[in-house]
């Protein structure tokens, strides 16, 4: 059996300074480490769809397809997995109350500018601070 590359996106939604993050659930990959709602891309499914539906199942937000931003891609390879992961960006609507989903333990906000932290201290995904920081950018 060949293993190959699987696609994914995540989202980083952003409200005043702050992104929403998702801690990870107990059997996830990377569990209990803070990191972007997403997940994978079904078959026959557009990016952009993916990770509008993505924001939906993981913390309960409806947003629309051509309100999130493509930023970058980036990868996850560990000896388990290889997930090629489209990573876009857009405003959390101000009134949106994000509540976590079955693959997120529970959701939070921190602040852009902490998450470079967060990530040196080993609380969140690899490369999470750049990537957050791109969209920020992005956004601004």
């Amino acid at each position: 059996m060949t293993r190959k590359p699987e696609i994914a996106v995540s989202v980083a939604l952003i409200r005043d300074g702050d992104v929403l993050l998702i801690e990870r659930s107990k059997g996830q990959t990377l569990e209990g480490l803070l990191s972007l709602p997403g997940g994978r891309v079904g078959f026959g499914e557009t990016l952009s769809a993916a990770a509008a539906r993505e924001i939906m199942e993981e913390v309960g937000v409806r947003v629309e397809e051509t309100e999130l931003r493509f930023v970058t891609n980036h990868q996850a390879i560990y000896e388990a997995f290889h997930f090629v992961i489209c990573v876009f960006t857009g405003k959390l609507p101000e009134n949106a109350s994000p509540i976590a989903g079955s693959d997120a333990a529970r959701v939070l906000f921190r602040p852009c500018s902490e998450i470079a932290g967060l990530e040196a201290s080993g609380e969140t995904t690899p490369e999470l601070g750049r990537i957050v920081a791109d969209c920020a950018k992005l956004l601004r």
